[in-house]
């Protein structure tokens, strides 16, 4: 299952449905939705929640952020900032 946010200036397309168009994921549950437009937030931004079933401790899993995005959660930066 996948969750798409979007800031109001991403609108040419929905996420969701180019997801649904990759080989084997036509029936993978995926859904768009809007980010909140806060004042001074990231712009041109597209967050993915992936929910998956895992036996690593939550504090194992890595989290990915690209470019700016690392400012929306800078506490889960390791210390080598990745």
């Amino acid at each position: 299952m996948f969750f798409f946010t979007v800031t109001d200036d991403i609108n040419a397309a929905f996420p969701a449905k180019v997801a649904r168009e990759l080989p084997g994921w036509s029936h993978v549950p995926v859904m768009c939705m809007r980010e909140i437009d806060v004042p001074n937030s990231l712009e041109k931004c597209i967050r993915v929640m992936l929910l998956a079933k895992t036996d690593l401790a939550q504090k194992e899993v890595i989290h990915i952020f690209l470019n700016d995005a690392v400012k929306l959660r800078p506490d889960l930066i390791n210390e080598e900032g990745e």
